[in-house]
């Protein structure tokens, strides 16, 4: 958990803490007085991100409060940055650039000839969500969507490696009003929810399929077992009472997490009159 490390010691040390790293995979934090109030913290507090716990640590983890808690530590900074990326160099020429977008548009009933190639700049758009699913057990996750506002054109092959270079890149430099300018506006409210929300709904539904196939089978396996012992329980209710009172009455039927109907197993179907007769047997 390096990554989550660094993060907990960057934020503690921008709320004025003194840090330092101990082994294994941990920190010893000297909190002053507003963190320990916000945490619940000692002045003194050891924490501990790997398997293996430094002696007296707490464990922190991606599981449990403590996304929540450093959120609410964060409030709103850390929600939005802008930077422009700086090139160690020239941009690279480009040898060939009529082939490489002969592969990459197709125009089949029309000719067309590459007139010229410049350098331009443009907008890219990170945006990370984070998702929360609770069943019998509990999933997490981030989600990361890229688009290029200047094309709005999605840049899922190109956002990991942009990712990559922007994090390993230690110099931040805000964007010079020329290059905003250059690179052009940015999309409004009610462009960015008609393109995000559609495909962040896509991306979620894929990174939630294994759990809720998981969560079907469970489903699947749980309902017939509850259903048998609500029957029980009805059935009880019903002991007593004249076959003119079930007249009429159809049989409760239950579906699974995919909509399929599920066979009741150990559900014993009541014969007509056995409750007369039990009812007679009674009475002699």
């Amino acid at each position: 958990m390096g990554a989550l490390r660094n993060f907990v010691s960057e934020v503690l040390e921008m709320e004025g803490s003194a840090i330092e790293a101990i082994e294994p995979d941990g920190l010893e934090v000297l909190a002053p007085e507003p963190l320990r109030a916000v945490m619940g913290w000692p002045e003194l507090v050891r924490l501990g991100f790997g398997a293996e716990l430094p002696a007296g640590a707490t464990a922190v983890g991606f599981e449990g409060d403590w996304l929540d808690r450093f959120g609410a530590l964060l409030g709103d900074r850390g929600r939005w940055a802008e930077r422009q990326f700086v090139l160690p160099g020239p941009p690279p020429r480009i040898h060939d650039p009529a082939r490489l977008l002969d592969h990459a548009i197709q125009f089949p009933n029309a000719v067309w000839r590459l007139q010229e190639v410049s350098a331009a700049w443009t907008r890219c758009l990170l945006l990370a969500f984070r998702y929360t699913a609770v069943s019998d057990e509990k999933r997490e996750g981030l989600v990361w969507l890229g688009f290029n506002q200047g094309t709005g054109a999605v840049i899922d092959d190109f956002a990991p490696r942009l990712r990559e270079l922007l994090a390993g890149d230690a110099e931040w430099q805000a964007p010079d009003p020329e290059v905003r300018q250059a690179a052009g506006p940015a999309w409004d409210a009610p462009v960015l929810d008609a393109r995000v929300r559609p495909l962040l709904q896509h991306r979620v539904r894929l990174e939630m399929e294994p759990f809720l196939r998981t969560m079907g089978r469970r489903l699947d396996r749980d309902v017939p077992e509850v259903a048998v012992e609500f029957l029980g329980e009805q059935h009880g209710r019903r002991q007593g009472h004249g076959r003119s009172q079930q007249k009429g009455r159809s049989e409760p039927k239950f579906v699974g997490f995919d909509g399929r109907p599920i066979a009741l197993k150990g559900a014993k179907k009541e014969e007509p009159g056995a409750a007369d007769d039990e009812h007679r047997e009674q009475r002699i």
